[in-house]
């Protein structure tokens, strides 16, 4: 008996597996990272197996074989190869017939359903930690918040009326990324309704957000000097507090980033590795008399320039035409949050994480809209 192998199916599987089912956190906690080398495991396999089919690898795919084997090397840490994710990804969705194919493949999965089950096991498991009563086995409320988003948005698509009761049930992550992205989500469907969608540049916008994440800083540290920032808050009380020390930690990294390169310029051709780059941050948030927290920078730009230095110029474009070959005015509902979630939690564009925004799109894109678009844009 000859086995059929799906390979799109095997990657909208693998990758809801590993951000709903894989117990993420409980192998955080005891420094295992299991999730991230069995999707990499994935990609190398599935990568590998369309280049021995279709005997074609793009002069762009070359280059990020060769960046992330060259941050392999100098870093010493295999998991760079991750990159390849990016070269993946952009190989499968710029042909049609594969986006047909991975549509198909989303909406006659029952990984979705099986993917809920486990969110109900680990909100029970979790339940009312750190005041929030849904969860997902990654249990960081913000890549919670999107995972579920994704994930309600791609069950809204099989059967609309549970997917929008899920949706709304997202509310009790108490995250205030959430409910903005909830909001979006259906300004953007009654715009849809009424005929009046409309396009929107991501490039311009991303440039934009990055000048956006300093003036954000600098807000942050005024109004921490002049003692206007509130503690943390839980519960409903989070969605009515926008200057907290939460977002005062996260704005003011973006700055520290670029403080620290201006200090060691050579560290732009090598990035920096996350133990080092806490150091440094530390002495930065010392020198410019901020209050220093151990976390690493949260906009996906900016996250990547940590990693990466000047090299993440080029993930950061490839990544930009990536989610601009599935972005088009029929699914700016989700387009958009996604977006924001990049912008203000780095959360989105990396690993599987960029697999499950990139479904999420797929399954929600009206083609011929993308056809019309791609013609308008001389594609």
């Amino acid at each position: 008996m000859r086995i059929k192998i799906n390979v799109y199916t095997i990657l909208f599987d693998v990758t809801l597996f590993c951000i709903f089912i894989l117990p993420v956190h409980e192998f955080e906690l005891k420094g295992f990272i299991l999730d991230k080398y069995i999707f990499l495991g994935l990609v190398i396999f599935v990568y590998g197996y369309f280049l021995i089919k279709t005997h074609v690898a793009s002069l762009i795919e070359m280059a990020i074989l060769i960046f992330a084997i060259f941050f392999c090397f100098i870093r010493k840490d295999v998991s760079f190869l991750h990159v390849i994710s990016i070269a993946l990804i952009y190989k499968l969705i710029i042909n049609e017939d594969n986006l047909n194919h991975i549509k198909e493949c989303i909406v006659t999965s029952v990984m979705p359903y099986i993917s809920l089950l486990f969110v109900g096991v680990y909100s029970f498991y979790y339940f009312g930690a750190e005041g929030r009563f849904l969860h997902t086995a990654v249990y960081d409320p913000n890549m919670s918040g999107l995972s579920l988003f994704c994930l309600f948005t791609i069950i809204r698509e099989k059967n609309r009326t549970f997917g929008n009761l899920l949706l709304l049930l997202g509310v009790v992550t108490f995250s205030k990324s959430y409910m903005l992205a909830l909001l979006l989500f259906y300004l953007f469907e009654l715009l849809n309704s009424k005929n009046k969608a409309f396009s929107i540049n991501y490039g311009i916008l991303s440039l934009l957000s990055i000048a956006l994440m300093v003036i954000l800083s600098s807000i942050f540290i005024i109004k921490e000097n002049a003692g206007q920032l509130h503690t943390y808050a839980e519960g409903f009380n989070r969605f009515f507090v926008l200057f907290d020390y939460s977002n005062y930690f996260r704005f003011t990294l973006n700055t520290n980033v670029i403080y620290i390169y201006k200090k060691f310029p050579s560290k732009l051709l090598t990035g920096i590795p996350n133990e080092e780059f806490f150091h440094l941050n530390y002495l930065a948030s010392s020198a410019n008399d901020i209050i220093y927290r151990r976390i690493r920078p949260h906009n996906y730009f900016f996250a990547y320039f940590q990693i990466y230095g000047i090299w993440c110029i080029p993930i950061f474009v490839y990544t930009y035409k990536t989610f601009k070959q599935v972005t088009n005015k029929s699914n700016n509902s989700i387009a958009f949050p996604i977006f924001l979630y990049l912008v203000f939690l780095g959360i989105g564009a990396t690993n599987y994480w960029l697999y499950l925004s990139i479904f999420t799109l797929i399954i929600s894109t009206d083609f011929a809209y993308l056809k019309r678009d791609n013609c308008y844009n001389g594609s």
